[in-house]
Formats: C-alpha cells, structure tokens, sequence
C-alpha cells in the first residue's frame, strides 16, 4: 500500500527544524526511520509533512562531564553500547542497547527515535527510567527537561508537537554502583517478552538508591517500587535476591497486564519476578566488586 504524496524537508540545523515544527507541529519527524519508513508503507493517511533530522550532526555523540553523561538524540545503539564511560557507570543503558534487535539495526537505530516512538516493548525505555535518565526537548519557546519516568509514560514521550528531543542526560555516579538489564525474548519473534533493568548504589554495604523498571509487563514501562522500597536501605549481604524478586509482582495492576499471542498477562506476570531475580543479582553482585 502506497501513501499519499506528502512535503519532505531535510533541515541542516536545530534552529530550522524547531520553526519547521512550529509551522508543522503535525509533521512527522525521520531519524533513521527504522518505524516511520515501514509505518509509510503500510498507511496510506501518511503524514502531510516529513521532517528529516539526519543531517543534524549536533544531536550526535556521548560527552561526559560534571558527573553527567550528555547524550544526542541521533546517537547509534552501536555507539551507546561502546562508550566505555557509560558501560562503567549505566551499564542498565549499554546493556539494553546491545541486546536489542541486530548488528545493522544498532549501527542505524537512534536513541531518540526508539524513546518518542515507544514501542509497547522497549529495552530502552526500561534502561532510561532505571538510569534516572533525563529527556530534554526544544521548541521556538526554549529548552525543557522531562524525566524519563515521566516522558516514557506520556503518548509521545511528553513532547508537545511542535518540540524536539534533543538529547538524553543520564547522571554518572561515584558510587558502588550495579547497572544491568536483562530479558526474556520470544523463542518464535526474538523479540522481548519481558526485560528488567536495575541500577543499585551502594555506600558501606548500604543500599543508598535503587532504581527498578520492567518492560513488557503493561503497554508502557512501569517501575517495580514495591521492590525498591525494600531494596534500599539495606545491608547488601543481608539481601535475599529470590524475597526481593517476589514482590515484583505485588504492586502490579493486573487487568493492565500485556496480553498476546506472544504471552499470556500471567506468564508475564511470572517472568517479571524471573527477570527481576536475574537483574538484582548480577547488579547487587556489581556493586560489591
């Protein structure tokens, strides 16, 4: 099925595409079009206007500085997964990159696309709330700052039609700190059934934070509190990994539960404890080393 005829620009700077937004806040945005391409082909009420950021080399790059890692929105899987700054200090972040989708998909996917997409099921996503990740967009009227948590719960991560992710702030600690991502892929699909993501800091054999997100679980990614709320505080080597995942499941709603030809809501319901259980033990493990 072919779409109708639509306006394609392709702007060389943020300035030009932020008034292309404003005069087109309905427009379509294309990064590396690894969702808008195929959504093209398959609806023939296509957009009236496709603004392609490619050409915007400023959204590019990882710069680390003042106990933040400053990450452009057109940046690659690939290169997320390889900085080594990220993978010391949020390796939930490189972790989930590496394990999505394949070698040509991560060298092409950007950062910023997959979050504003938010695919029901997203590695990403799940990394970015456990991180406590940071989304900043811009508009013609400034510059905005969205926690992830917030955005990644939000229809289109929180953006307003005519604003712009730019990049993605992610804090870099000094701590003992444990960051993992682990999942569960569909044996038939290869893609994620369920995947969680911890990111725990400790100080003197205390949990001082603990960030938990599950992905796969509900249509957006929902964070485990009832975990982390008996998580933190703790003396790590009184921690019961296997009592901890348990909860997992406790604080969930479950008539918002996924339900497909993928899973069922109560197989997903049990491989959240499963995968929680896998990503406390590696990331407690991490922090101790």
């Amino acid at each position: 099925m072919a779409t109708e005829s639509f306006e394609y620009v392709r702007p060389t700077s943020i300035d030009r595409t932020l008034e292309l937004l404003g005069a087109h806040p309905d427009a379509a945005v294309l990064a590396a079009g690894q969702s808008l391409l195929p959504a093209l082909r398959q609806d023939d009420s296509g957009p009236a206007a496709v603004i392609d950021i490619g050409a915007l080399e400023a959204m590019r790059g990882v710069e680390c500085a003042d106990g933040a890692a400053d990450v452009g929105a057109l940046t690659t899987y690939a290169t997320v997964h390889e900085h080594p700054e990220l993978g010391e200090h949020v390796g939930a972040l490189t972790d989930a990159v590496g394990k999505s989708a394949d070698t040509q998909v991560r060298n092409a996917a950007t950062i910023g696309g997959n979050l504003v997409t938010q695919y029901p099921v997203s590695d990403l996503s799940a990394a970015a709330v456990a991180s406590d990740a940071t989304l900043v967009a811009r508009s013609r009227d400034g510059k905005r700052h969205i926690d992830a948590e917030t955005a990644l719960t939000s229809p289109r991560a929180g953006l307003a039609g005519d604003e712009l992710l730019t990049r993605i702030t992610v804090p870099l600690h000094e701590r003992s700190i444990g960051s993992v991502y682990c999942k569960r892929p569909s044996p038939t699909s290869r893609y994620t059934l369920v995947g969680v993501a911890a990111h725990v800091a400790v100080e003197d054999r205390t949990v001082v934070t603990a960030r938990i997100a599950a992905t796969g679980v509900y249509d957006r990614v929902v964070r485990l509190e009832a975990v982390e709320s008996a998580l933190v505080g703790g003396d790590i080597h009184d921690v019961v990994v296997s009592d901890l995942a348990s909860r997992a499941g406790s604080d969930l709603d479950p008539s918002r539960l996924v339900e497909d030809t993928e899973a069922s809501a109560s197989y997903r319901a049990d491989l959240v404890k499963i995968q929680t259980n896998q990503a406390l033990d590696q990331s407690l493990k991490q922090a101790t080393e």
